[in-house]
């Protein structure tokens, strides 16, 4: 965390298509920084320097992601166009691996963005319970 503002790193194509995302972020003040792809994001996210990753392209070495993430308070969401909107996958939340993990609409990605920031803004360790129903 930078101070108390949660650190995120949106990984795609084009900043554009997390523009409701990032401005919903913004909203809790949180400092969003782009990149395009995960090996140029590697050279700006040492580990742990960024609460939630938020990607939309492959990462070709994902378990050096899920490495980097896990069994800290960060988390990953992997995003999936569908028609005109997408589905939210959670991968990693608060340091814990999400198998099997539902899909969540943009309105239950944003809900559980909300929780996360409040968590992470509290400096609560990772081992604190998530209270999501999605991943345990």
């Amino acid at each position: 965390m930078d101070g108390d503002r949660v650190r995120v790193l949106l990984v795609g194509e084009s900043e554009a298509e997390f523009s409701s995302v990032e401005a919903h972020l913004h909203g809790f003040n949180c400092y969003c920084e782009f990149v395009r792809s995960w090996s140029s994001g590697a050279g700006v996210a040492p580990h742990g320097s960024f609460d939630l990753i938020l990607y939309s392209v492959d990462i070709k070495d994902f378990q050096a992601t899920a490495a980097a993430v896990l069994h800290s308070s960060g988390s990953v969401f992997r995003c999936l166009p569908v028609e005109d909107s997408c589905w939210w996958v959670p991968t990693i939340v608060r340091g814990k691996q999400c198998v099997g993990a539902s899909a969540l609409r943009p309105n239950e990605f944003a809900q559980a963005l909300d929780k996360l920031i409040l968590l992470g803004s509290r400096n609560l360790p990772p081992d604190t319970p998530p209270a999501f129903p999605f991943c345990s």
